[in-house]
């Protein structure tokens, strides 16, 4: 343990230079300036900080299931090929999961070959990490024969879901086609209208100019009448 008192080293440090001119520090002289000004406790001090930062080197601890259940059948399928042919940039700031390869988000590992992704999603660290163990559930003959069952009506139950697509799409191109024919319909009836519109707002505009010129008529016929002259 350090002494709590500790007099600055008198004098200045010696300077000394090597075999190629450069200089050489008095490491004994600013240790002992360093552990003066710091009490004595730098050690504690660096540990502390220490405590607060993340170590580098220390992998991340994932939890694990305290209760784990029978293996069972994975749900989703797993692609291997969804990024052949695909041309990526990898730094050395790249995540693990955008590296070349497979990776596990659940286990954060990352694997080479599509052989060796299988093995580990299969493995009994990966369904160790899901909560599952290795142990397969014993059935019976009942239990298969029924399971047996269900996979034959699902397998069925796609030729029937097609015949009842067949008929909605059927039905949905004749609803389509009535809605087209209904849409041409209102069309040429809009057009109709305008034409009609057009054709009356043309024959109102004739009405309007005979009627100015008649009565222009006759206001020169009545002046002519008068003995006044009809141009000014």
């Amino acid at each position: 343990m350090a002494a709590e008192n500790v007099d600055p080293p008198q004098g200045k440090p010696a300077t000394n230079v090597d075999a190629l001119g450069r200089k050489v520090w008095d490491k004994s002289y600013y240790a002992q300036v360093a552990e003066k000004k710091t009490g004595g406790q730098g050690d504690s001090v660096e540990q502390s900080i220490a405590t607060l930062l993340p170590d580098p080197n220390r992998k991340p601890v994932v939890a694990v299931p305290e209760v784990r259940e029978n293996l069972k059948r994975r749900k989703e399928t797993v692609d291997v090929t969804k990024d052949v042919g695909k041309v990526r940039v990898i730094s050395a700031l790249t995540h693990k999961s955008q590296q070349g390869g497979f990776y596990c988000k659940v286990c954060d590992c990352l694997l080479r070959d599509s052989q060796a992704y299988m093995d580990h999603l299969n493995g009994r660290k990966h369904n160790r990490m899901l909560g599952m163990t290795m142990r397969v559930e014993k059935v019976d003959a009942k239990t298969v024969a029924q399971a047996l069952k269900r996979r034959a009506m699902q397998e069925n139950a796609p030729k029937l879901s097609t015949e009842d697509l067949q008929k909605d799409l059927q039905e949905r191109i004749k609803e389509l086609e009535a809605e087209e024919r209904e849409m041409k319909r209102k069309r040429k009836m809009n057009k109709k209208l305008k034409q009609e519109s057009k054709n009356i707002s043309t024959k109102l505009k004739v009405e309007d100019d005979s009627t100015e010129n008649v009565e222009t008529d006759q206001t020169e016929m009545l002046m002519r009448s008068m003995g006044l002259p009809t141009s000014f």
